[in-house]
């Protein structure tokens, strides 16, 4: 089993006081409204009336930023809770002050995309930098890997961005605002090149990052000189998306689309179907619904032949709409979390959401994204997730350790480049134990033995937590180091 740690910058106040060595030492580093796979899921779409487009003032910041979350202001007058907004998104305000906490948090690495961007040039140099090419044997078919990381570092086009440090070291960069109108897979470096070593399936690949959700917003700050690929940030990562899946606006335009407080979750994924709303959490905003809940008047982003953003006003309906998507974010419960991580048990494994599927983490934040929680992309920063109760269980016995497990259904579990999500009491064999499920892939051998013959299984299972870790012979309830709940 391999996972993906990466240590990221990708909340940009961390980089600043790094700014100062990167001027001086670091100037050498470098859908269409008939579209088959769309309906393939939707099995009724009609477009709706047209819909004029309503201007928003200009503003520095979403208005409901400078909202003072005060801890004492869980429950209104009549005793329910409060709500406020985060991302733009309507949910009840203990939630967000969990996401809140997150944003203003370097370690968490995440993005506050809605607020008036401050990028200098030197900054978004300092977060390309961030990634080192992979030490690979093989870059696609090509092995002579130093003339491909040249070529690579010279289609960046990062030789304007440096001419302009040296001019002004504090230049500020030019921001361009999009609405994705597709997942687009986060590269770190512009390239389809795969890295893959001898003894790697070639399905996986160490360019892959992550895959920005379809209908999210990015602040696009650089790009190639044939425009081909953009380097962007969303909320919880950065890097490299083709530019075609974007489709670019105004800031009016793009806090527009992003603050729709009435909007549906997308909660059932179905295997090996890449079409753009078949995405875990991904978030349609919609003007109106019949009052079965049967059928919503949704807005869908799609792009122009010139690049431009366009919000097509389509109709979705079925009864089993509900099966589909939740109306604003689903209740969170632990019997909730459980529940939506088990109906993904067999959805493919994907190494940094490769073809549109889920590795270990994206498997968690965006479960729990479906929530309401927006969570940190890898591992290395799910594990260090404000406004969560986070419980180092590094020093209990594998006895309390399973203990504390089954006490908390729903809860995230960590080990260093794993995460996974407890199901609680499991009965086994032998007798009732932890459960986990997690998106998990393992090698196995062709028959011959020959090591470049491994084949991966790819999917989302459901284990015991003491089963063995393949690869270092410890149980998965030793290697954990901490268990992660959200407490209401």
């Amino acid at each position: 089993m391999r996972m993906k740690v990466k240590r990221k910058y990708a909340h940009i106040r961390l980089v600043a006081a790094l700014v100062i060595v990167a001027v001086l030492f670091s100037f050498t580093a470098c859908g269409a409204k008939e579209d088959p796979k769309m309906n393939s899921f939707i099995p009724e779409t009609e477009p709706a009336e047209p819909r004029e487009t309503e201007t928003v003032p200009e503003r520095t910041k979403p208005a409901w930023y400078d909202e003072v979350m005060g801890e004492e202001d869980d429950e209104d007058e009549e005793g329910e809770e409060a709500y406020g907004s985060f991302f733009g998104k309507r949910m009840k305000k203990s939630l967000v002050r969990v996401n809140e906490k997150n944003l203003k948090e370097p370690d968490c690495m995440m993005a506050d995309i809605l607020a008036e961007p401050a990028f200098t040039v030197t900054e978004v140099l300092t977060m390309m930098d961030s990634y080192s090419f992979p030490d690979r044997q093989h870059y696609g078919e090509r092995t002579d890997i130093d003339a491909v990381r040249a070529e690579i570092r010279a289609y960046m086009n990062t030789d304007v961005l440096r001419e302009k440090v040296t001019q002004q070291a504090d230049e500020p960069c030019e921001v361009r605002y999009g609405i994705l109108v597709n997942n687009s897979s986060v590269r770190s470096f512009p390239t389809e090149l795969r890295a893959y070593n001898d003894n790697e399936s070639q399905a996986w690949d160490m360019f892959q990052e992550s895959m920005l959700l379809y209908g999210d917003g990015v602040l696009v700050l650089h790009e190639t000189a044939d425009g081909y690929w953009s380097f962007v940030q969303g909320i919880n990562y950065y890097g490299w998306i083709k530019t075609q899946d974007i489709g670019f606006c105004s800031r009016n335009t793009y806090l527009e689309y992003l603050t729709q407080d009435k909007f549906l979750v997308r909660t059932a994924v179905i295997p090996n179907d890449i079409a753009p709303l078949n995405r875990l959490g991904v978030i349609i905003p919609y003007t109106k619904k019949d009052e079965n809940g049967t059928s919503y008047s949704v807005l869908l982003p799609a792009r122009t032949e010139d690049g431009s953003l366009v919000i097509e006003e389509r109709i979705v309906s079925g009864e089993d709409l509900s099966d589909r998507y939740h109306d604003g974010f689903m209740d969170y419960s632990e019997e909730n979390v459980v529940s939506l991580a088990r109906s993904l048990i067999d959805v493919p494994y994907g190494y940094g959401d490769l073809h549109s599927n889920y590795d270990c983490s994206s498997f968690v934040s965006l479960t729990y994204r479906v929530f309401g929680i927006f969570m940190p992309r890898n591992c290395s920063g799910i594990c260090r997730a404000k406004g969560l109760h986070i419980e180092n269980v590094t020093n209990m016995s594998d006895t309390d350790k399973e203990a504390l497990i089954m006490e908390h259904p729903g809860a995230i579990v960590y080990f260093p480049g794993h995460v996974m999500i407890s199901t609680g009491k499991t009965n086994s064999t032998s007798g009732t134990r932890a459960g986990i499920v997690h998106c998990n892939t393992s090698y196995y051998s062709e028959g011959d033995g020959d090591p470049s013959h491994l084949v991966t299984t790819e999917k989302v299972t459901e284990n015991m937590i003491a089963l063995i870790h393949s690869g270092s012979g410890r149980t998965f309830l030793t290697k954990a180091e901490a268990v992660i709940w959200y407490d209401r």
